[in-house]
């Protein structure tokens, strides 16, 4: 069969079609770029009023709020100990339930194998 297009040609506008299109990478818009250096600018504003304020302090004020931050970081601290040195019945929740669903069934007798069709003794298929 004899292709309308030679074999080149095809690929020659396969890659230009590739390259006209813009890269899949930089998928940042204009709009993008100044959306983030506004909230940089915020963010910019925001940390230097912090300075100020933190600057007017006295120093009885700054160990004043030192003393809170380093209050709030150990209520945390020690509130992911507590759950992670003490779960509790509501870490292994689910583990519990089906353990006491297991357990609740009646155990076949020993050498047995539970099936479809009721208990297959073992032993006896074996020999």
């Amino acid at each position: 069969m004899i292709h309308p297009y030679p074999e080149r040609t095809v690929r020659l506008g396969a890659a230009l079609f590739v390259l006209s299109r813009p890269p899949s990478h930089l998928g940042e818009t204009p709009t993008d770029i100044k959306g983030e250096l506004n909230e940089q600018a915020k963010m910019k504003q925001e940390a230097d009023a912090k300075k100020a304020a933190t600057a007017k302090m006295t120093p009885e004020q700054k160990a004043a709020a030192r003393k809170a931050r380093q209050a709030e970081a150990h209520k945390y601290e020690s509130r992911i100990e507590k759950i992670t040195q003490n779960p509790g019945a509501s870490r292994n929740m689910g583990i519990n339930k089906s353990a006491a669903a297991s357990k609740a069934g009646p155990t076949p007798p020993r050498g047995t194998i539970n099936a479809r069709s009721g208990e297959v003794d073992v032993e006896a298929e074996s020999q």
